[in-house]
């Protein structure tokens, strides 16, 4: 019986040394702090600083400079200070009629004034080479073009200048013509038509090739010379037909400089 009892108060004393409670030690850690010889089933005070295994949570750091509020007024451009005339134009050069040649191809390269500063866009293409529609003798190129200006001056306001080329009897390319047109000065959608001419020399021997053949074009070095229209009107040119181009245009700040473009 003393054996029974024995075992009874050992395991008595065992039990009520497992629940005597202890004191709570907290270690610090490189992260925080963390609970230590906490008896099982403790709960943790609610304190919102830690988390439920003790571990005190530390606020993240801002990655950099808090940015200002945002404001709520509304953002009124006419309020600034003008400081250009903006100018964008997009659109087509869809097709045309040209006499006396079948493959074609064309190059297109905006010119503008020396205030004026090409600010997106390429202010050069080349299309591939089209043939005439059978029946309509209509060639269709679709060169699609998108650029945007600014100035401090209308003067010398952007051109589209045109090079139509052909296929040579030595396999390279020749010249076939040229075109010159203004880009519209008022917003909005137009459908313009350049005439296409070939400068000649005028010579016996240019006269009749270019009634058997066609006429051959003077070159011209730069696209600037056939926008300038200097000596045009001591320059024989054939005429050789006409393109269709599409002109999508939008401006800011014209009314603003006190130009009216409508």
């Amino acid at each position: 019986m003393d054996l029974i009892f024995g075992n009874r108060r050992a395991a008595q004393q065992r039990e009520e040394e497992r629940n005597r409670p202890t004191d709570i030690i907290y270690g610090h850690q490189d992260y925080g702090y963390e609970g230590q010889d906490l008896p099982q089933g403790y709960l943790y005070p609610d304190d919102e600083n830690y988390t439920r295994k003790g571990k005190l949570i530390v606020p993240a750091q801002p990655l950099g400079p808090e940015l200002p509020p945002i404001s709520q007024e509304n953002y009124d451009p006419e309020a600034e200070l003008a400081s250009f005339l903006y100018t964008g134009v997009a659109g087509q050069i869809e097709s045309g009629q040209i006499h006396r040649t079948d493959l074609l191809k064309i190059k297109y390269t905006f010119v503008a004034g020396s205030e004026w500063e090409l600010i997106y866009g390429d202010g050069k293409g080349e299309s591939q080479y089209a043939r005439k529609t059978t029946g309509i003798g209509e060639t269709t190129w679709n060169l699609s073009f998108d650029v945007g200006y600014r100035s401090l001056s209308p003067a010398g306001w952007p051109q589209l200048v045109i090079e139509l080329l052909g296929p040579s009897y030595s396999g390279g390319e020749t010249l076939k013509g040229y075109g010159c047109i203004h880009i519209p000065t008022s917003p909005g959608r137009y459908e313009r038509f350049a005439r296409i001419f070939c400068p000649v020399r005028e010579t016996w021997w240019t006269w009749l090739k270019g009634k058997l053949f066609g006429p051959d074009c003077d070159l011209a070095e730069e696209p600037s010379e056939i926008a300038s229209g200097e000596g045009r009107e001591v320059t024989s040119v054939y005429y050789i037909g006409n393109i269709k181009i599409i002109f999508e245009v939008i401006q800011r700040n014209m009314a603003r400089f006190g130009y009216k473009t409508y």
